[in-house]
This record gives structure tokens, C-alpha cells and sequence, in this order.
């Protein structure tokens, strides 16, 4: 009973089945009347419903007390134990200071899942936010990762992709629009000057009509290659099927004949057009589609023979560099001012100077643009720069057959 006490400070008590109480030959382990009054009712229930009895509990102002009856074949003995409220409530807090430590708990917790609610929405929300004014149509709107108050996240991850995404939007719709305005621009061109020559066809005599005939036959020539251009640039626009790419394609054979038709028109104006290479004709065949190479190395060498000076020769080279092929085309004109040279792969970009011929001799204005995504269709590249000693030069990079 000393050892109970000295581990769980818990005073035990054991009453034997004639109701005296076990213990020293001091008398200084009796129970106090309390205990004893708990004792003899348990031990009273214990009789009387033959030993069933549940544990029976006590409280009083000086203690907190409990009593059980053990069944022996000596008879029915009660133990009991007893502690005092005082030491009680050191161990266990009253009801009401439990209740102020929960609410507490529950403020604290709820006050800093509020706050991480906070600090994990308001990302999401701004994300929210910009998608919504994109949806209205304002595809300037971006969420702007870099103010958000924390470092590298998912969601700041997710933020810088939402911009790239809304960027290229805009980028996008924007170079849509002014196509379509550059192409209705164009378009009306050629159609008020067919208008025009209708008339004097009407009115006029003889002479006057044949000229209006003529320039009827020129603008719908026009008319018809630039709506061929449209054609082919919106086909890159689109993508290419991975089947249109894999026909079998001698660059060196598809340079010549281009070649020799830029020279053959550049010809009456004492300008010509040549190709050198010096390496295995094998060494620059690729994979892709002869049609749009054809077209694209055609549109930069006619660009080219246009704006060469009178009585030069555009040169076109080709060699291979590991495992690419760099298709050279190079003029001797004026060349272009160096702040245009990344905008003359544009749809409709011409530059406004010497460059810039009569009427008749000028281009569709999509040429160089759909070369620019035909390189990069075959998974190649093309640059513009403007040569040391003058002249223009355009640089077509392909990848070769592996």
C-alpha cells in the first residue's frame, strides 16, 4: 500500500470481509471516515447483488475517492484509495482551465490557418484575376510573380508560366491583327489600280486601252501571287504533318534551279545569279519538303537579285558545318539599316530606301517571312545581316540527314 502511494500519490486502503482494515500495528494507515463510510457501502452492494459491483466513486471537499470489492474464498474484501482535491488539482486543471486552455488552442490555430489561407490565396487569386481580364479581351494583363512575398514556389512556378502563356497570347493576336490589316492594305492596292485601269479601258481610245489591258494583266498577276503567298503562309502558320517533312531532298540540285531562274529574270537588267560548293553532293541532303525549300530559297534569292546594284552578281553558297547545312545568299546593294534587320522576316516589312524599286518591280512583301518559318519547320534557322563590304547576306541553317 506504501509503494502505491509513494508511485501514483494515491493513498491505498484495504478492508478485510469483516470490515477491519488492514495495516501497521501503529494505527497511523487508518482510513478517514470518509473513506470508511465509502468502504462499508461498497462492501454492503457487493453482498447484496453477490459480488457484482462496479468501482464506486466519492467526492468530497477533501478528497477524491474510489472503492472496489475483490471476490476471494475468504470472503469479500473492499479496496480503497483516496487523494486529496488540493493535489488533484496540481495534476489535473480544473474544468474551467481546461475550457480557457482549448479556446485558446482553437484562436491560436484558427488565427494561423487564416493567415496561411491568406498567404496561399492571394497568388491564386491574382492568377484569377489576370485570367479574367484576359477572358474580357485585355491581353496585356499578367499576375507578375516577382511581387509576390515568398521565394521559388510551385505557385510562383505557375505564375511565370501563366505570363509566358499570356506573352505569347498577345504576341500572337497582335501579329494576327496587323497581318490582316497589312493584307487588306495590299489587297486594296492592286484593286484600286484595276479599278482605275477599268475605267480608262472604258473611255479611252485605242492606245489608252491597251495600256489599261496591260496593267489589268499585271495587277491580277500580282493579285494572284500574293494570294499564293497568303496561301503558303498560312499553311506554315498552321503546322506541318510530319509526313509532309520526310521526302528525300538534294539541296545542291534545288539551289541550282532556283538559281538559274533568278538569273535568267535578273539577267536583262545586267545582274546575275551563281551557286558554289565545293563538297559531296551526298553532304547536303536532307529530310523536309521540296515545295516550300524550293520556295524559300527562291523568294531570298529574288529578293536578293531585286536589290543587287546593276551589272553584279548575287553569290550562293553551301557547306556543311558537322551536321548542318548553311545555305548563304548574298546580294551587293544597299543593304539594310542594321535596326531593320530583325524585322525584314515580318509579313509585309519593307524598308522604306534606296532598296525600294518602281511599283511594278516590288515584291508581294511575304517572301522573306515565308522563308523564315519554312527554315524553322525544318528545324533550322535564318538570319539577316548586312555584309562588311556591302551588299546583304541571309543565312539559312538546315539539319542533315543522320
Amino acid at each position: 500500500l506504501k509503494n502505491i502511494e509513494s508511485k501514483t500519490r494515491v493513498k491505498a486502503y484495504l478492508f478485510e470481509p469483516s470490515g477491519r482494515q488492514c495495516g501497521d500495528a501503529t494505527g497511523k494507515w487508518i482510513a478517514p471516515a470518509d473513506v470508511h463510510d465509502l468502504v462499508v457501502k461498497t462492501h454492503d452492494m457487493s453482498v447484496t447483488y453477490g459480488g457484482v459491483v462496479s468501482p464506486q466513486f466519492n467526492l468530497s471537499q477533501a478528497r477524491v475517492m474510489a472503492a472496489q470489492p475483490v471476490i476471494t474464498q475468504r470472503g469479500t474484501y473492499v479496496f480503497a484509495g483516496a487523494m486529496s482535491r488540493t493535489l488533484l488539482a496540481a495534476t489535473v486543471d480544473e474544468p474551467e482551465t481546461q475550457l480557457l486552455r482549448v479556446i485558446s488552442v482553437f484562436l491560436i490555430t484558427g488565427l494561423f490557418c487564416y493567415g496561411l489561407a491568406r498567404y496561399l490565396a492571394a497568388p491564386v487569386g491574382k492568377i484569377r484575376s489576370a485570367a479574367q481580364k484576359i477572358a474580357k479581351g485585355d491581353l496585356s494583363a499578367r499576375v507578375e510573380p516577382n511581387r509576390f512575398p515568398r521565394g521559388r514556389d510551385e505557385l510562383t512556378s505557375l505564375a511565370r508560366d501563366f505570363d509566358a502563356m499570356a506573352e505569347r497570347m498577345e504576341s500572337l493576336v497582335t501579329a494576327q491583327s496587323r497581318l490582316l490589316g497589312d493584307v487588306s492594305h495590299e489587297l486594296r492596292s492592286p484593286l484600286t489600280r484595276l479599278g482605275l485601269a477599268l475605267e480608262l479601258a472604258r473611255r479611252g481610245d485605242e492606245v489608252k486601252r491597251a495600256a489599261a489591258f496591260e496593267r489589268i494583266e499585271r495587277e491580277a498577276t500580282r493579285l494572284d501571287a500574293l494570294i499564293g503567298e497568303l496561301l503558303t503562309l498560312s499553311r506554315l502558320e498552321n503546322g506541318l504533318r510530319a509526313e509532309e517533312l520526310n521526302r528525300i531532298v538534294d539541296l545542291l540540285e534545288v539551289s541550282r534551279e532556283v538559281a538559274a531562274d533568278a538569273d535568267f529574270e535578273a539577267h536583262n537588267a545586267g545582274r546575275g545569279v551563281r551557286v558554289t560548293f565545293d563538297g559531296p553532293a551526298e553532304s547536303v541532303i536532307l529530310r523536309g519538303d521540296p515545295e516550300l525549300l524550293r520556295r524559300a530559297f527562291e523568294n531570298v534569292a529574288r529578293n536578293a537579285a531585286r536589290h543587287t546594284g546593276e551589272n553584279t552578281t548575287v553569290d550562293i553558297s553551301l557547306k556543311v558545318i558537322k551536321d548542318r547545312v548553311i545555305w548563304n545568299c548574298r546580294d551587293h546593294g544597299s543593304g539594310v539599316p542594321d535596326e531593320a534587320l530583325a524585322d525584314i522576316f515580318r509579313p509585309f516589312y519593307r524598308v522604306e530606301d534606296a532598296r525600294e524599286r518602281a511599283e511594278f518591280d516590288r515584291g508581294t512583301g511575304l517572301g522573306l517571312a515565308i522563308a523564315e518559318r519554312a527554315a524553322t519547320a525544318h528545324g533550322g534557322s535564318i538570319i539577316a545581316r548586312n555584309a562588311t563590304d556591302g551588299g546583304l547576306e541571309v543565312e539559312i541553317s538546315l539539319p542533315t540527314v543522320k
